[in-house]
């Protein structure tokens, strides 16, 4: 199943429920998350991996009944075209932990996070099962932090090969790595003939602003593992959420990196959405501000 936006890939999330624990099984193309299945905590726990990657494979095959390319924004911006086809399932996308160090204040999933004690064997039973499956792409992402979890994260990667995937892409905000942890990845990623590139998230360029939106206080921690990333040739991209408190930061957004050895691609920023920032019609203030139309006519 290929979208025209070019992926071949399934997603795997942790539903937002506070009563019961569920993992659904979406495709990256969808306006509204359509779950193509659910998997139950003791369903993922007892499956075997046959059973999990059939699983994968029928629900990759499916045709989304709620898929809508004249809403969504890929399609929109892809002259509305939607080509689905029966090419292989290439990208895994795995987002089932919303367990995270620090408490972002315009994080989408801090209201309703929902942890399992369960959590972290899910999580690693799941990528271990996507192995020796020569996915194209294994993905760390979109909830909680992978560096939770950090030695069995850093063994996960130092153990993969080719048979299980050519790339491994990380999503990460970076405090909890050391420099001794990051060249283990990079040791890793050349050892094992593995792409790896880990996309950073940092939403100031002064200790001020990213205390406040991060709740944090390891700016310069993150700014040195991004630098030492870059230097390794394995930096993704830094993504800078944008909201009416770092606006202000935005113009120089690509300057401060520069000056860092970061090229400007590398450089993304990302329009808050409403529902999880305190600030009313926050995504507003920013689409209409000077300094977003400023970036926007510069990318």
């Amino acid at each position: 199943m290929k979208c025209e936006n070019g992926t071949n890939e399934l997603r795997l999330i942790k539903k937002n429920l506070t009563d019961k624990h569920e993992y659904a099984v979406i495709h990256c193309c969808h306006r509204v998350w359509e779950e193509l299945y659910v998997f139950s905590e003791d369903e993922l726990l007892n499956i075997s991996k046959s059973d999990f990657m059939n699983k994968l494979y029928e629900c990759y095959n499916l045709i989304p009944q709620n898929h809508d390319y004249n809403t969504y924004y890929y399609c929109k911006t892809h002259e509305k075209q939607c080509i689905w086809n029966d090419e292989k399932l290439e990208v895994v996308s795995v987002s089932t932990s919303p367990r995270c160090n620090i408490n972002c204040r315009f994080c989408d999933i801090k209201s309703h996070k929902s942890v399992s004690k369960n959590d972290k064997a899910i999580y690693f039973t799941i990528l271990n099962m996507l192995k020796n499956n020569n996915l194209k792409q294994i993905e760390l992402t979109s909830e909680g932090e992978p560096f939770i979890y950090k030695e069995d994260t850093l063994q996960y990667i130092e153990n993969l090969t080719t048979n299980d995937c050519k790339r491994l892409e990380i999503m990460s905000n970076l405090t909890l790595l050391t420099e001794d942890d990051i060249l283990r990845i990079y040791t890793a990623s050349l050892s094992n003939d593995i792409e790896i590139k880990i996309l950073a998230s940092c939403s100031g360029i002064t200790s001020e602003t990213y205390k406040l939106h991060h709740n944090n206080d390891n700016f310069e921690r993150v700014v040195s593992n991004i630098k030492l990333i870059n230097s390794l040739d394995m930096l993704n991209c830094i993504n800078f959420v944008i909201t009416p408190e770092n606006l202000h930061e935005l113009d120089f957004f690509k300057q401060f990196w520069g000056e860092k050895g970061v090229k400007p691609y590398k450089c993304t920023a990302t329009v808050l959405v409403d529902y999880c920032y305190p600030v009313k019609n926050a995504t507003e203030i920013v689409l209409k501000s000077k300094e977003y139309n400023n970036y926007i006519s510069k990318c």
